[in-house]
């Protein structure tokens, strides 16, 4: 999963167990824990796996 800040342009590669929403949903809360003071919003795509995006 690829994951970049848009502003600072800040880049999180990550590797997840699958394109599942519990892997997505997962490395997100990860991310958030530890880098959420530098990230602002998330645009993402249609994708079924982002579907609980909103529950990070």
């Amino acid at each position: 999963m690829t994951l970049i800040e848009r502003k600072s342009r800040f880049q999180f590669i990550l590797l997840i167990d699958g394109r599942d929403t519990d892997s997505v949903i997962c490395a997100m809360r990860g991310i958030i824990g530890e880098y959420g003071d530098i990230i602002n919003t998330i645009t993402a795509d249609n994708g079924s796996e982002f579907a609980e995006l909103e529950s990070c």
